[in-house]
């Protein structure tokens, strides 16, 4: 919003989010199975 100078947060994202945060169009977030984990060098505990 402040590098457009927009007054409403609406105007700036691309897809809106729901009240949870999830975007209804990429289905994100969603859950990473081990190889994605892997490729990033992260493990569950």
């Amino acid at each position: 919003m402040l590098l457009t100078k927009s007054d409403s947060m609406r105007k700036v994202m691309a897809f809106s989010k729901t009240s949870f945060g999830s975007d209804l169009m990429s289905g994100a977030p969603s859950e990473v199975c081990g190889k994605q984990l892997k490729e990033v060098s992260l493990r569950i505990l």
